[in-house]
This record gives C-alpha cells, sequence and structure tokens, in this order.
C-alpha cells in the first residue's frame, strides 16, 4: 500500500521533530540551488533578519502541497522566514530596473507590468500569487503568518500607491523591525524551540516533494487551462 505523504504539522511530527536533538541544526537551509536573483534576495533577508532575530530559520525553495487550496496541486514558496515573529514568505521577483505598476483590467482584475525604459511587460499578478501559499500556511500552522512580494533590482521604482508588502531592497529593514515591533505588541513572540519545530515540519514535508515534481504539475495545470 502506497503511505501517504504529510501535508499538515500533524501533532506526532511536533513531538518527534521536539525529540529530536537540533543543538547543531544550521539555521539557513537549501533544499535546491537557484538563480542569482533569488540567492540575491534570500542573502538580503537574511541580513535584515538576522540582525533582529537570530534564532531565525531562513528556508529557500520550499515545495509544499497545495491540496484543494490551489490551482496547481503544489506550490514553491522562494523564501520562509520563521521566526519569533511569525512566518515570513517572500515571492521574490528578479527583474533588474524599471518602474512596477498595476492598473485594473476588464474584468477588475489587477494587470501588473514593468516599463525598463525599452519595452512594457506584463508580470502575473504576484500578490494573487501567494493567497493560497499563505492561506495554507496560515491553516497548518498556528502562529502569524504574511506574504511579500521582493523585487530584488536595484533600480526598481515602486508606484507610490502600491500595497506595502510590496517591497524593494531598501525597505527590507523596516519589515523586520516592523514585524518584531507588532509581535512584541500583540505578546506572541515564539520561543526558539517553537521557531525550530515549525521549521523543521516545513522541511520534512518539503522533502516529499521535488521540483521536477512541482514543474510537472505546473505544466499539467498549464495544459488544463488552455485546453478548456
Amino acid at each position: 500500500m502506497k503511505q501517504e505523504r504529510p501535508t499538515f504539522f500533524s501533532a506526532a511530527m511536533v513531538k518527534r521533530i521536539l525529540d529530536k536533538n537540533s543543538s547543531t541544526a544550521d539555521t539557513t537551509e537549501t533544499t535546491i540551488q537557484n538563480f542569482s536573483a533569488e540567492d540575491i534576495g534570500f542573502e538580503n533577508i537574511q541580513k535584515s533578519f538576522k540582525k533582529i532575530f537570530p534564532e531565525a530559520r531562513l528556508l529557500k525553495n520550499v515545495i509544499l502541497p497545495m491540496e484543494d487550496d490551489g490551482l496547481v496541486k503544489t506550490a514553491e514558496y522562494d523564501v520562509m522566514v520563521v521566526c519569533a515573529a511569525g512566518i515570513h514568505i517572500f515571492e521574490i521577483k528578479g527583474y533588474p530596473k524599471g518602474k512596477v505598476w498595476y492598473e485594473k483590467g476588464e474584468n477588475g482584475l489587477r494587470l501588473w507590468k514593468i516599463d525598463n525604459g525599452t519595452t512594457v511587460s506584463e508580470i502575473h499578478d504576484p500578490i494573487s500569487q501567494g493567497l493560497g501559499k499563505l492561506y495554507y500556511i496560515r491553516k497548518s500552522v498556528q502562529c502569524f503568518s504574511k506574504y511579500y512580494v521582493y523585487f530584488t533590482g536595484d533600480e526598481i521604482d515602486l508606484e507610490p500607491t502600491m500595497p506595502a508588502t510590496v517591497l524593494t531592497t531598501d525597505e527590507l529593514p523596516y519589515v523586520s523591525r516592523l514585524a518584531y515591533s507588532d509581535a512584541k505588541f500583540r505578546k506572541s513572540m515564539i520561543k526558539k524551540e517553537e521557531v525550530d519545530v515549525i521549521a523543521d515540519a516545513i522541511l520534512e514535508i518539503s522533502s516529499q516533494y521535488t521540483i521536477v515534481e512541482h514543474i510537472s504539475n505546473c505544466r499539467e495545470f498549464h495544459k488544463h487551462k488552455h485546453a478548456a
């Protein structure tokens, strides 16, 4: 009989992780090698959060199941920060330069665009892209979680009316400070032991999935979408 892969953080999983001796665990986890834009984003996020949250665990390119929460069976989380202030999810956009804005389309959906000075290109709405990911985390883990879109390029100019969760590198230090301030105000700081439990549980689930499988799921979704 085929053994089902875990999709949520069960009590047994948490207990098993708590029983482990995690004193030698590295606080920086990398599940697969990725492109330079995500590497740059990862390093910048790490520098920003580690200054305030030395206990933070940073996870990169995590593949998790969406089950019925998404149109694609799995989702890739570019960067996840698990720290005393909860779980902070970052969608990395590696455009080197350009002005970024969005406008409403005929169907009411937001059309994101970037003008690099030569051409204007459309960007798949990164906020709607992350809603399913955030929902899965929120229903799986009983702690604060938030989703951000991070443009890593040095010459990115965001429209002033952009949501506050859409960021450039200059704004990263403010995000980590605000996360600390909010958690302290809510009196919801997570202990280091709990940070490790959550991060290890995420990695344990993610280890059951591969980037090849995720790409296959994406292709299958687009195949059915175009066929409909």
